[in-house]
C-alpha cells in the first residue's frame, strides 16, 4: 500500500537558505516526491539525526496547511488500492499530482 508524508530533503536547500516542503510517496520500496508551494527555513525544522538526509518540520502552520492534501491523497489511495497496487511510486505520484489539479477523481475500471 502506498503511503504519503511530508518531508524535507536536507540536500535541497536553496541559495536563500530555505527548503521546499515535499510530499513523499512511498510505494514498493521506492520514493517519489511532490513539490508543494511551501518553503521553510532552519528555524522551522528539526534534524532527524546527523546521518539522515531528512529534516523534520516543526512549524504547525505549515503542517496544518499540508494536512488537507495528505488526507485527500490518502483517501484516494485507499479508494483505489487495487489499481495502486499495480503502479510504481512514480506513477502513484503522477496520479496524485493530477488529483491535485482536479484532473482525476478515481481510476476508471
Amino acid at each position: 500500500m502506498a503511503t504519503v508524508s511530508t518531508t524535507i530533503i536536507k540536500g535541497g536547500q536553496k541559495s536563500n537558505g530555505t527548503w521546499n516542503v515535499k510530499i513523499r510517496v512511498w510505494h514498493k520500496k521506492q520514493s517519489a516526491y511532490i513539490d508543494t508551494i511551501h518553503f521553510v527555513n532552519i528555524k522551522q525544522l528539526w534534524e532527524k539525526s546527523p546521518n539522515s538526509d531528512s529534516l523534520i518540520i516543526k512549524n504547525k502552520f505549515i503542517l496544518k496547511r499540508i494536512a488537507a492534501d495528505l488526507r485527500k491523497y490518502r483517501e484516494w489511495i485507499g479508494d483505489n488500492e487495487h489499481h495502486v497496487a499495480k503502479l510504481s511510486a512514480k506513477h502513484v505520484r503522477d496520479k496524485l499530482v493530477n488529483l491535485k489539479k482536479g484532473d482525476l477523481t478515481e481510476i476508471e475500471r
